[in-house]
């Protein structure tokens, strides 16, 4: 589970930055293909090609509209990529904590085992009521082969 969320954010991040590096190349040519011209014309002079004319204030609101989408661009992609890397750091430290919590139960669990064990080998060690179960398991033994002799020998008569 903590490789399949790694994985996924790993690859989510190398999409954000490659889809950023796509957005912010510039535009060389035109839909039509053909290289962008850029000159300056005074009053009555004939345009050098056919195109859009735009007054000098209309080239700077461009230009600047052009900076400023830039700018905005660029400060949405900072916003989107702050994000992200905040719920990965978010989900990180999530899976540590998942995996610490777990690690303390396998410990607590072992620990607990191992006093079961230390208490089991403990009562094992002790040889005090051995000769008597021993006694007891021959006078059992004993005691069925006569009973079940006794009983066959009346069934057979």
């Amino acid at each position: 589970m903590f490789l399949r969320k790694t994985t996924a954010i790993a690859i989510s991040i190398f999409f954000l930055f490659a889809s950023t590096a796509a957005l912010s190349q510039e535009l060389t040519a035109t839909s039509t293909g053909t290289p962008p011209i850029f000159t300056f014309l005074n009053k009555g002079e004939e345009a050098p090609f056919d195109g859009t004319l735009f007054s000098p204030s209309a080239t700077a609101e461009i230009l600047n509209e052009a900076t400023s989408s830039d700018l905005r661009c660029k400060l949405r992609v900072d916003k989107e990529v702050g994000l992200v890397l905040t719920k990965c750091k978010k989900e990180l430290d999530l899976l540590v904590n998942d995996f610490q919590s777990e690690i303390e139960r396998a410990q607590i669990k072992i620990t607990q085992q191992d006093k079961e064990l230390d208490s089991l080998r403990e009562l094992a060690s002790k040889n005090d009521y051995n000769w008597l179960w021993g006694a007891g398991g021959v006078a059992t033994g004993i005691l069925l082969t006569v009973g079940v002799v006794y009983v066959v020998g009346a069934a057979t008569k």
